[in-house]
């Protein structure tokens, strides 16, 4: 889609490439997890801590497409090259959950919601990221 010299697409390279966005990424995960941790299923849904939980998980999601959008703008889809963005497991285990959790943000789509579990599968990229884990 943007050419290897497109100045959009070296200035997103940069940024995936700065130590502060991995660590932001990280942190987010991190903030994730808290998240679900505190998620129960029998809390009042209208309750201020069913609201303040939504609203993390509706932020993180958010950023995690857009962390995707980057890498995907940035590594190109999947015919750029062994370094495209679906060519690493990893990258292929985030879109999964990406989607999922798309999906469970859709309107009326209660049953769906055990969808959002599969995000704990981030918690892995602190490991995978810290070779002392």
């Amino acid at each position: 889609m943007f050419s290897e010299t497109n100045g959009f697409r070296k200035f997103l390279y940069s940024v995936l490439t700065n130590q502060w966005f991995e660590r932001t990424m990280l942190l987010v995960i991190i903030v994730n997890s808290v998240q679900m941790a505190l998620y129960n299923p029998l809390t009042d849904p209208n309750s201020n801590k069913a609201w303040a939980l939504e609203i993390i998980d509706n932020v993180t999601t958010a950023i995690f497409v857009l962390e995707a959008l980057i890498k995907i703008i940035t590594l190109g889809f999947y015919w750029a090259g062994p370094s495209s963005y679906m060519r690493s497991t990893w990258n292929i285990l985030d879109f999964i959950v990406i989607i999922f959790s798309l999906v469970s943000l859709i309107p009326h789509t209660e049953d769906l919601q055990v969808f959002k579990m599969f995000r704990i599968v981030r918690a892995l990229r602190l490991i995978s990221r810290n070779e002392s884990l």
